[in-house]
């Protein structure tokens, strides 16, 4: 915090910072995976005040990787789902092969201080991530702080271009938080039905109930 200014000044900058804080309890001898996960609405916005505070991470530079462990975490650990392992480094930040015919979700974080527009340079990364793929990739997932409404319209350019009819979705970290919570309280299957996120659009909390409550 800023160290100048009156006392009153001070003291209010004081009060604003620990009214702010979000503090969750979390053990010292947490895996780094849970840890994040934990964080990860705060993760997903870059919100640095509580990172840095809770010690969730160190470093501005941190935050991407800690941001990508906690979504492994959720998918893997939360929702019981098996990760499939991707060569090389240029391609989406996850991969999860579900339904019959084993075709791919694949998502991919973008962390950032304000709502996600889906600006043309992500189209352009995301069709290269699906067109490369191995197998046909079902669902096209990312995972943001808050989706702005624009965000759609790339979002169905990006379905019509890839060449594989590929859902694109959008949801927010919060949301995606719930889905994980949610699905374990609703369902007594191990692994979570991923038909529940394989919709292109904005999942909002209204979609994701309504599809949960269909697929689940």
């Amino acid at each position: 915090m800023k160290v100048s200014g009156s006392k009153s000044t001070k003291i209010k900058r004081i009060v604003r910072h620990f009214a702010n804080l979000v503090i969750r309890d979390v053990a010292e001898e947490t895996p780094p995976g849970e840890r994040y996960y934990q964080y990860l609405v705060e993760l997903a916005a870059r919100d640095r005040a509580n990172l840095l505070t809770n010690r969730i991470i160190t470093k501005d530079r941190e935050i991407e990787g800690a941001f990508e462990e906690g979504t492994r975490f959720l998918f893997s650990d939360k929702l019981g789902l098996e990760l499939q392992h991707m060569e090389g480094t240029d391609h989406a930040d996850g991969c999860i092969a579900f339904g019959k015919a084993n075709e791919l979700l694949l998502w991919d974080n973008k962390s950032k201080e304000t709502v996600y527009a889906f600006p043309p340079s992500h189209l352009r990364q995301f069709k290269r991530y699906i067109r490369d793929a191995e197998k046909r990739v079902s669902c096209f997932l990312i995972i943001v702080p808050a989706v702005a409404d624009e965000a759609l319209a790339n979002a169905l350019r990006l379905k019509s271009e890839c060449g594989s009819d590929t859902d694109v979705a959008l949801i927010s970290a919060e949301d995606l938080v719930w889905v994980a919570e949610e699905g374990r309280a609703r369902s007594s299957r191990e692994s979570f039905n991923l038909e529940v996120l394989n919709a292109t659009g904005i999942l909002t909390r209204t979609v994701l109930d309504q599809r949960m409550r269909l697929f689940l």
